[in-house]
């Protein structure tokens, strides 16, 4: 989550130097100093080659940071009121967050890191608010030469809620969903990548990584209110096996109905919604990007980019036969500036584009009823302070 709350963690190579702000840059040196190491040997070599994600054979045994995000632009929060209206507009920011991580780096050339972050993502009518848990863990490659170093890095994570509460109004066929309660709404995802970065001079380097992933989502059912074709108002509760719809108030000569459906067939022939097909997002995808680090005395700047594309199940065929927009793809710039306060003390900040908001970050909320929130570009500011114990 640096720039998006560093993205809770290390999304391979990138997000790796990014749930850490650059403490795998951790020993600020000056760039005539980094550029004696590097001739020096192969091996001292490699040691100065900050490789994100990889561990760093001089990096202390431990190492903590704290982080916040946000987005440039507010909204109007004005949920629906139940019994017509809106609530009076209250100014939130889009995006919020709050992580905690920290990092251990072992013998034999591994790295292990986690991080536990919650995040808010306001809309005009809706508040959605998650818990993120990640667990990373680098292994440094033998190098290729003098110059470079090589890295392969896993990522395991998860998107939690108790409920998922959405306010906003949606049309499915002739059914007005005018309130939906998602129970707990959740999410696994893991990535691998191989990532490499060599010298370009001695305050310069550039690297490149791939990866591939899945992230797997689903939930405990949904409830809520609706209206029909006829005007009519109902309650209902829908699960993969099954599900009931109440009818709420007298309609027409209808005084009270209950419709009782024994499977999700049953339920997509009148409701036009399916409980697992369109409310589970199931993916494989791939990843592609690079970078460009550069240092100068207590200073570290870096450039990244990546591509990263979905290969999805049935959800999107389904999304696009009922006329929404898929989001399938993806493009991130982002641009970390790190300073060393001292050998321990060190702080950053980071601006981070995305083509498409929250898409990387929240499988769980990519479903029918709630794909539209990936519309839109944004820039996220994380700033984000660490200490590093064992020097």
């Amino acid at each position: 989550m640096c720039v998006r709350g560093v993205r809770a963690g290390n999304i391979g190579w990138m997000l790796s130097a990014l749930v850490f702000c650059g403490v795998t840059a951790v020993v600020p040196v000056t760039a005539a100093q980094s550029a004696n190491k590097t001739v020096r040997s192969n091996s001292v070599a490699v040691k100065d080659l900050i490789l994100s994600g990889a561990h760093r054979f001089d990096e202390p045994p431990l190492a903590f940071g704290v982080a916040v995000s946000t987005v440039g632009d507010r909204v109007g929060y004005s949920p629906n009121l139940p019994q017509g209206g809106f609530v009076d507009p209250v100014s939130q920011p889009r995006y919020a967050s709050h992580r905690l991580s920290a990092k251990w780096n072992g013998e034999n050339n591994l790295s292990l890191g986690g991080s536990v972050a919650v995040r808010h993502f306001t809309s005009l009518r809706d508040r959605f608010k998650f818990s993120t848990y990640r667990i990373d863990a680098s292994y440094a490659l033998p190098a290729l030469s003098v110059n470079t170093a090589t890295s392969l890095d896993i990522s395991l994570g998860s998107n939690r809620a108790d409920q998922l509460h959405k306010n906003s109004y949606t049309q499915i066929g002739d059914n007005l969903i005018k309130q939906v309660t998602v129970n707990s709404p959740n999410d696994l995802f893991w990535r691998a990548t191989l990532a490499q970065e060599q010298v370009l001079t001695g305050r310069t380097r550039y690297g490149f990584f791939s990866g591939v992933g899945q992230t797997i989502s689903g939930h405990r059912g949904l409830l809520g209110t609706g209206v029909d074709g006829t005007g009519c108002s109902y309650d209902f509760q829908l699960y993969a096996n099954g599900g009931v719809v109440d009818q709420r108030d007298i309609c027409g000569d209808i005084y009270s109905m209950q419709r009782i459906y024994p499977d999700e067939s049953s339920i997509e022939s009148d409701l036009q919604v399916a409980p697992r097909k369109d409310m589970q997002n199931n993916a494989w995808f791939y990843r592609v990007g690079g970078n460009l680090t550069t240092n100068f005395k207590r200073w570290q700047t870096r450039l990244s980019f990546y591509h990263q594309r979905y290969v999805r199940d049935v959800l999107d065929q389904r999304i696009r036969s009922r006329g929404g927009k898929v989001y399938d793809r993806n493009n991130v710039v982002s641009l970390q500036a790190t300073r060393y306060v001292n050998s321990s003390l060190s702080y950053s900040a980071t601006l981070e584009y995305n083509q498409h908001q929250f898409l990387d970050d929240l499988p769980v909320l990519y479903t029918r009823l709630t794909s539209d929130r990936f519309e839109g570009d944004v820039v996220y500011l994380t700033l984000q302070l660490n200490y590093l114990f064992g020097r």
